[in-house]
């Protein structure tokens, strides 16, 4: 198992604020991050200061960088004609063009940043891209600390121990070895009633959870709150 950190303003960290567990943890924010370059290690700068040092780029490709850096934060996603691009139908590859990018820099701006893992992104709508950016922006702002990315201070095991230790006020259960457990819905999306043979008390109950369209969805941060309908048993 490989550790995996949380971008301090991504989709978890929206969740974790949102159902208040964040009470039970405890997050301290990573140092730095690092990119491979040529045979050699490099930190991603983090400060005005450690951008103007760095050598990933030049001086005339760092002023061509920032101009695209402008760009991103200033980009409105609700007008998809902003600037006088519709990012849902110009690649990545034209938007890194267009501001004249050197491979070098493309690179570093897909991998380090937007966190791509291959080059397809380059010939897809850029919209995905300047999101990744603009997230990437945002979660480093939060604690500028060195990089965007927070780790649970006692590993990753507290996640779910924060969920029970939240489930446990509302009188929910925490089961282990229950992975057929799961909501299921109807083609209209309403909750349908399924059969929870839990073996470890020696219960069988049949329990209506919830309507899944009130389920805070995790890509969503404005949907509506968690609301119960009815049941009969409570666990994580």
């Amino acid at each position: 198992m490989v550790p995996k950190f949380t971008m301090a303003n991504g989709a978890l960290a929206r969740v974790l604020i949102h159902t208040s567990v964040t009470k039970y943890l405890n997050f301290k924010a990573v140092d730095g991050c690092f990119i491979y370059n040529k045979g050699k290690i490099y930190k991603v700068p983090a400060t005005n200061v450690e951008a103007i040092k760095s050598i990933l780029m030049g001086l005339f490709e760092k002023r061509r960088a920032r101009k695209l850096f402008i760009y991103v934060q200033d980009y409105d996603e609700n007008d998809p004609k902003s600037h006088g691009l519709d990012l849902s139908k110009f690649t990545t590859r034209e938007l890194f063009v267009k501001h004249g990018l050197d491979d070098n820099t493309v690179d570093f701006i897909g991998h380090a940043l937007a966190l791509h893992t291959n080059g397809n992104y380059l010939d897809k709508p850029a919209i995905d891209t300047v999101k990744r950016m603009k997230l990437h922006a945002d979660s480093f702002a939060r604690f500028q600390d060195g990089s965007p990315y927070i780790y649970p201070l006692y590993g990753l095991g507290e996640l779910p121990q924060g969920f029970t230790r939240l489930s446990a006020v509302y009188g929910g259960t925490y089961m282990l070895n229950k992975p057929e457990c799961k909501v299921e819905s109807d083609q209209n999306r309403k909750a349908s009633e399924h059969d929870y043979d839990i073996k470890l008390v020696e219960m069988n109950r049949r329990c209506k959870i919830f309507d899944p369209g009130r389920l805070l969805m995790i890509s969503t941060p404005t949907s509506l709150p968690l609301t119960r309908l009815d049941f009969d048993a409570r666990g994580v």
